[in-house]
């Protein structure tokens, strides 16, 4: 199963300078708006060019900083009369999360030749 990691990228809504709770209930806003927004298309990302833009976005604007993506990753950009106000970036699970690992009752991961 992958697990969203996701960046929006909402200056155009005026979301850079609201506070945590404010932020909270305009996202809500704009996603209810999307809803109903004929004009609101999310594609995937396909075309090199895009895939250099949306990268550079990303970097730019996520909050760990710029990293490599780790395996099959797919990038999807919601785009608002024909402007990107949008980036979701969908990665791999991660294979060991000791505190996942540990609540789900997993044993620790065996280390040695015999795997």
């Amino acid at each position: 199963m992958a697990r969203p990691i996701a960046r929006f990228v909402l200056s155009k809504f005026g979301m850079n300078s609201l506070t945590k709770s404010t932020r909270r209930q305009e996202r809500r806003r704009v996603a209810e708006t999307a809803v109903t927004n004929p004009n609101l298309q999310i594609r995937v990302v396909t075309d090199p060019q895009e895939v250099a833009r949306f990268d550079q976005l990303l970097e730019r604007g996520h909050y760990l900083g710029p990293s490599r993506p780790v395996g099959d990753f797919l990038r999807q950009v919601a785009a608002l009369d024909g402007n990107w106000v949008a980036l979701q970036a969908w990665g791999p699970a991660s294979y060991r999360l000791k505190d996942r690992d540990a609540w789900i009752g997993w044993p620790p991961p065996r280390s040695g030749p015999s795997g």
